[in-house]
């Protein structure tokens, strides 16, 4: 815990995003759903953003110029060592991904590690993270690029209980120790290359066996 993060975040229900400047965040989306957040007269959530990239800053720009600063906390790039202090203020963790026709066979690293966090997750992508954050129960779930549908999941998050997010957590955290496993995952990526038939339902397991048929 991080005693001025804690002052900064008091009373604000708080979706976290760590951006790693691999250019496949979707700001527009978040932008239309903080606008609709604006609509709706909720003043207390708040999107923190830790991250340097040239697309951050674009980003932060455009949050200035739609007047949309109150509902953003922007922390620049931050080391692996001060990650935990962020989630540790964080109501849910945020992944707001772009358009990618890979996204149907593959699941995104972020995705991997926001799950270990131990908080729920709003996720805007593609089908492979959407199937598992609904099978997991593990948080909300919508198209990626559907603003509306970014904005209604952070409405239903937010009117959860403090006893439903932690359910929600505690599942999220589970699944990814249960399922995603290191030493099937690389099986399977070796019995690609030796031309075997690749078994097994973990979810990586499945990605490579899309992957391998295309």
């Amino acid at each position: 815990p991080d005693n001025d993060l804690l002052e900064k975040t008091a009373g604000s229900f708080n979706l976290l995003m760590i951006e790693e400047g691999k250019k496949d965040a979707s700001f527009e989306t978040v932008l239309k759903a903080a606008e609709k957040i604006r609509q709706a007269h909720i003043g207390d959530i708040r999107f923190t953003v830790v991250g340097n990239s040239d697309e951050i800053k674009e980003f932060r720009k455009k949050v200035n110029e739609l007047a949309l600063h109150d509902y953003f906390f922007f922390e620049g790039k931050k080391g692996e060592d001060e990650t935990g202090k962020y989630i540790h203020v964080a109501d849910c963790m945020l992944m707001v991904t772009k358009k990618d026709m890979i996204d149907e066979y593959s699941i995104p690293e972020q995705f991997i590690n926001y799950m270990s966090a131990c908080r729920p997750l709003i996720v805007s992508a593609g089908d492979q993270a959407r199937d598992i954050v609904r099978t997991a129960g593990c948080g909300f779930s919508s198209e990626p690029e559907d603003g509306q549908g970014l904005f209604e999941n952070i409405i239903r998050a937010y009117k959860l209980s403090g006893e439903e997010r932690l359910k929600m957590g505690m599942n999220a955290r589970e699944y990814q120790m249960e399922n995603f496993n290191r030493d099937n995952t690389l099986s399977a990526l070796a019995g690609i290359i030796e031309g075997q038939d690749i078994k097994g339902t973990d979810p990586e397991v499945s990605s490579i066996r899309k992957l391998s048929d295309l």
